[in-house]
């Protein structure tokens, strides 16, 4: 497995995508979702999903075209505001599709009961740790979570070359991060380090400490990517951390001054998924819709700008693609997303009140 939370090692995308026998598979759910084609779909969809109004509205437009009796409704939230949407709506679903989360998130909801198990038309292009085991989520990009900084202030040489260097106190006051709290990257990046101190030493002590380091070099913990997007524009800080797909964004389309770095040790990797809601009022135009999204036309647009999603499905065509993807290569840090599922939230805990703006007062070990 290339490029998957569970693998260590290198990700050539474009190799990956050239892998022989790695077509579209019609999938056990082929059959019925062709019926369901030709029976007619019902007159509405409703997507829950934190995509963006920009990606939900054109995929409306989109799908409405092809499917003029369906109107396709959505309603834009927050990943932990749709799993909690769905999971109070479990007696009276309403959503039919909740199209964008973070694997962990899903898995959630997948054990809560609130999934229902489906399998794409495209199951075969994706590898198998790139889905529920029971098919009630599939990944549809790639997040991998790096380093960045703003190269008008910092140079390649001074910069950051792995997750050890941001804790160095060469980098005090230089770093801007979002507030970790409710932040998937944010944690993705702590259980990384989390991880690799139990790992090597059986104990999270190292990575704590580290952690306090971070926390002694950070300027300002800030609200939103949006924020720190900004803000690392306009100087206020010179190094952060983000997922990929994001930052290259940024450079791309609003000409930030930013350079990434992929850490030598591996890149925590979050995979964004989609799925069916169990007991969806509208299950044939759920399917349709998800079907629609998820094609690999689809996923070719999406890898595209403005939106530069990485596509887990490895049957896109490679002249399809833009170029940095084509030529993307980075280490997955390898990862046990189920110890992260039973204890991040007591690691966030502790990193608020042992951790949080106490970085500068206990630099150097404890007290």
């Amino acid at each position: 497995m290339i490029g998957t939370p569970g693998s260590a090692k290198w990700f050539p995308l474009l190799g990956i995508l050239l892998l022989a026998g790695c077509t579209s598979d019609p999938g056990d759910n082929a059959g019925s979702f062709d019926e369901a084609s030709k029976s007619g779909l019902e007159d509405r969809v409703v997507v829950y999903s934190p995509h963006g109004k920009e990606i939900l509205g054109l995929f409306k437009e989109r799908f409405e075209r092809e499917h003029p009796e369906t109107r396709v409704d959505f309603l834009y939230l927050s990943s932990q505001q749709c799993l909690e949407r769905v999971r109070n709506e479990r007696e009276s679903p309403g959503a039919d599709v909740w199209w964008g989360a973070g694997h962990t998130t899903f898995m959630t909801a997948a054990d809560e009961g609130v999934l229902e198990s489906y399998q794409p038309s495209w199951k075969g292009a994706v590898s198998e740790d790139r889905h529920d085991p029971e098919h009630r989520w599939y990944a549809c990009f790639l997040s991998p979570e790096i380093i960045f900084y703003n190269h008008d202030i910092l140079s390649a040489s001074e910069a950051p070359r792995d997750w050890e260097d941001l804790a160095d106190p060469r980098f005090g006051g230089r770093l801007l991060l979002r507030f970790p709290v409710p932040s998937d990257t944010m944690r993705a990046i702590f259980f990384g380090r989390i991880f690799e101190s139990l790992e090597t030493t059986g104990s999270e002590d190292a990575a704590f400490e580290w952690m306090l380091g971070l926390d002694a070099n950070t300027k300002h913990y800030l609200e939103s990517g949006e924020q720190v997007f900004r803000k690392m524009a306009q100087r206020v800080g010179s190094v952060s951390v983000w997922t990929l797909s994001d930052i290259m964004l940024q450079k791309s389309r609003y000409h930030s001054p930013f350079e990434i770095v992929f850490p030598k040790s591996g890149c925590p990797v979050i995979l964004d998924g989609i799925a069916l809601v169990k007991n969806a009022p509208h299950p044939k135009a759920a399917r349709a819709y998800y079907e629609f999204v998820t094609s690999s036309t689809s996923a070719a647009l999406l890898a595209n700008e403005p939106f530069c999603r990485i596509p887990t499905r490895q049957d896109v065509p490679p002249e399809e693609l833009p170029d940095w993807m084509r030529q993307l290569e980075f280490e997955t840090q390898p990862l046990d997303w189920s110890l992260y599922m039973r204890r991040m939230n007591e690691w966030m805990r502790k990193w608020s009140k042992q951790v949080k703006g106490q970085g500068k007062t206990r630099r150097g070990g404890r007290p």
